[in-house]
């Protein structure tokens, strides 16, 4: 094998082995599926339903003078998602924590936020044939986007 696939195989072997241990019958856990979801693009990717919804709140003036206040709706389609970093790089680029804010066996929202600044990005996520997907990528007032 090559250096490149070799490492390739490295990469994909954690997500691999989570892919195929869960189950209706064998639910997986979100603190186990969620390191693999943020380090691996390949595993995100395969854990996201596409397109992706995107919420961002909006609060200001349009081109046309208008104000706008509210939450806008847009769709990532799974090319856009993939140039995005994986979530690891992203927090380690922008100098972003993050904290699971609820969980119940079925839904989980991740916040990644900094500290001192104004506004989080939400990931929701929920469970589908006892493996965890993300299924809502949310904005709030104040946050910056990837």
């Amino acid at each position: 094998m090559t250096r490149i696939s070799m490492w390739a195989l490295c990469m994909l072997m954690p997500a691999m082995a989570i892919a195929s241990t869960c189950s209706p019958k064998s639910p997986e856990m979100f603190v186990e599926f969620l390191p693999s979801f943020t380090s691996s693009k390949a595993f995100a990717l395969k854990r996201t339903v596409l397109p992706l919804p995107l919420l961002r709140d909006v609060d200001g003036v349009d081109v046309d003078g208008r104000t706008l206040h509210g939450t806008q709706r847009s769709y990532l389609s799974a090319a856009e998602y993939w140039r995005w970093p994986s979530l690891d790089q992203y927090m380690r680029d922008n100098d972003l924590l993050s904290q699971i804010r609820t969980q119940t066996k079925s839904a989980a929202v991740v916040e990644l936020y900094k500290d001192g600044l104004d506004g989080q990005v939400l990931f929701h996520f929920k469970t589908q044939g006892g493996c965890w997907f993300l299924w809502q990528y949310e904005v709030k007032q104040g946050a910056e986007s990837s």
